[in-house]
C-alpha cells in the first residue's frame, strides 16, 4: 500500500493560525513525511513575504479597511489574498522533489497545470517578462511591492496577467511550497492597499475563472498532487490545535484525525467598502 499523503484543510477567520501551521508543518518536516494543506480566508488578509518589510502606505491602508496584516514562513513579496484558495506541499529535506528550488516549482507546478488548465486553457509558467503595458506602469509608480507582479519561477500565467503566484521556504530537514490560486481580486481595493493605480493592477494580474469560491480546484490540487508524489491521499482533515513544534510530530502520527467539516461552497469578502 502507498505511503500517506496527509491533507489538512484550514481557512475561516485567522489567517495567522493557518500560517503558524504552515511554519509548524516544515518544522516537522523531517518526521511527518510529505503534507499538503490547503485554505481559504473569508475575508482579505495582506500576506507579506518572510523578510520583507510593511511600507507605511499599505499598514496605513490596511489600518483604515479593517486588513489584517500577517507574515508567511517564506521568502518574496506580499499578496493581498482576498479569500482565494493556497495549497501548501510540506516535504522532507531528503525528499527527491526537495532537490532545487526551480525543480520543485517545476513539480508543484506540473499538478496545478493538470487541475487549472482545462477552466483557464492558456495558462502558462510565468517564465516571460510582464507586459508592455505593466512595464510601463510600474516604470512611473511606485517600486513593487506586490507578487503577483513578479515574473519568474513561482507563478502562473494567463494571456501575460498573473493568476498563481508561489513561494518557498528551504531548510535543512524540509522545504515548502506553496501557492495562491487567485479566484478573487478586486483592482480597486489591491490599489489601495499597495499605493499604486487600478490600471497598473489590471494590467498585471487577473483571476482563474474557477467555480464557486475555489475549494475544490485546491481539493483537485491535493489530489492530483498524491498521484504525482506516488502517496495514498489522507483526508481532508480538520487543521488541529497545537501549541508548539514538539506537539507537531505526535498530532501528525496520530490515527483519530477528525474529518474536516463541510465548508459551504460560498465564500463572503467582505463588508469592505471603497471609499
Amino acid at each position: 500500500m502507498p505511503e500517506l499523503l496527509r491533507w489538512f484543510v484550514g481557512g475561516g477567520d485567522r489567517p495567522s493560525d493557518d500560517l503558524s501551521f504552515e511554519s509548524l508543518l516544515l518544522a516537522g518536516a523531517a518526521a511527518s513525511g510529505p503534507t499538503v494543506f490547503t485554505y481559504h480566508w473569508r475575508s482579505p488578509a495582506l500576506v507579506l513575504g518572510y523578510g520583507q518589510s510593511s511600507a507605511a502606505f499599505a499598514e496605513n491602508a490596511c489600518r483604515e479597511l479593517g486588513i489584517p496584516i500577517v507574515r508567511r514562513v517564506s521568502g518574496g513579496l506580499a499578496v493581498l489574498n482576498e479569500g482565494s484558495p493556497a495549497v501548501s506541499l510540506v516535504i522532507p529535506g531528503a525528499h527527491p522533489w526537495a532537490e532545487g528550488i526551480v525543480r520543485l516549482y517545476q513539480r508543484f507546478q506540473a499538478a496545478l497545470l493538470a487541475v487549472l488548465s482545462p477552466w483557464c486553457p492558456d495558462l502558462t509558467p510565468d517564465a516571460s517578462p510582464a507586459t508592455p503595458a505593466a512595464r510601463a506602469a510600474s516604470q512611473t509608480e511606485r517600486p513593487s511591492l506586490i507578487c503577483f507582479e513578479g515574473r519568474g519561477p513561482d507563478g502562473l500565467s494567463s494571456g501575460g496577467r498573473k493568476v498563481v503566484g508561489g513561494a518557498q521556504a528551504r531548510r535543512r530537514y524540509g522545504a515548502l511550497v506553496h501557492a495562491v490560486l487567485q479566484t478573487r481580486c478586486n483592482a480597486r481595493l489591491q490599489a489601495r492597499v499597495f499605493g499604486v493605480s487600478a490600471a497598473r493592477i489590471a494590467a498585471t494580474m487577473t483571476t482563474l475563472p474557477a467555480p464557486g469560491d475555489g475549494g475544490d480546484l485546491a481539493a483537485a490540487v491535493a489530489a492530483r498532487l498524491a498521484q504525482d508524489l506516488g502517496l495514498r491521499l489522507l483526508g481532508p482533515l480538520q487543521r488541529p490545535a497545537f501549541s508548539s513544534p514538539d506537539a507537531l510530530e505526535p498530532i501528525l502520527r496520530a490515527s483519530d484525525f477528525r474529518p474536516a467539516q463541510k465548508r459551504s461552497q460560498s465564500c463572503p469578502v467582505g463588508p469592505y467598502t471603497m471609499p
